[in-house]
């Protein structure tokens, strides 16, 4: 979804799209034919569209801004997960061989924050200030400073899935696969408690139809 709200950025038979939700054509970026692309998304200035391409035979982060192209040299891997951080140039990624990494889009640094010795981390989140990724890692929900350090565990989480941050400290998820229902945790560590469930929205009453059935007007 756009920074604005006004668009989406989806990738489609390994082409990547872009278009407005109510209005406007759809606009393809990067190769039209003999390449893959995925994990298509907007940086938080709103201009800037980042995906990975296959397009050297290694996947690689492929940059769209001001009708230019650029292509970074990042030794990646296989990417699971990408998220552009909610400030600045920077997207988090995660990748085959277990790692986390944060790339700078302005300076063009990749750094490995994190890398898990029994499986994938997964389910990148960032918190809404842009300082630290959350993700998913053997049995736990953790959390990293964007800048590296030691990984931080927020909760256990053995089948936790799709981690999103809230701009007041907390970190909505689901706990288990096939269970209803989201939990919720601070993002300072504690035990997860089962989220409020939303507010259904006040239904509509039906629009009155004549006989032959056209609306009357109002």
């Amino acid at each position: 979804v756009h920074p604005a709200g006004h668009s989406l950025a989806v990738d489609a038979r390994g082409k990547l799209f872009t278009f407005a939700l109510w209005e406007g054509a759809v606009s393809q970026h990067g190769a039209a034919d003999g390449v893959r692309y995925r994990h298509g998304q907007w940086l938080s200035d709103g201009a800037t569209l980042v995906g990975v391409s296959d397009a050297s035979g290694e996947e690689r982060i492929e940059v769209f801004a001001a009708g230019q192209t650029r292509t970074l040299a990042w030794d990646i891997g296989r990417v699971l997960a990408l998220r552009a951080a909610p400030k600045g140039k920077r997207i988090a990624i995660a990748n085959h061989r277990n790692e986390v990494l944060i790339g700078d889009l302005e300076t063009g640094a990749l750094t490995v924050v994190d890398r898990s010795v029994a499986g994938r981390s997964e389910d990148l989140a960032w918190s809404p200030d842009g300082a630290w990724i959350g993700f998913f890692a053997e049995g736990q929900l953790r959390k990293i400073p964007r800048e590296g350090g030691a990984a931080q565990k927020i909760c256990d989480a053995v089948e936790g899935r799709g981690g999103s941050w809230s701009p007041d400290g907390v970190i909505v998820f689901s706990q288990k696969q096939g269970v209803d229902g989201l939990s919720r945790v601070s993002a300072q560590g504690g035990t997860p408690a089962p989220a409020p469930a939303p507010v259904p929205a006040p239904a509509r009453p039906p629009r009155r139809t004549s006989a032959c059935g056209w609306r009357p007007r109002r």
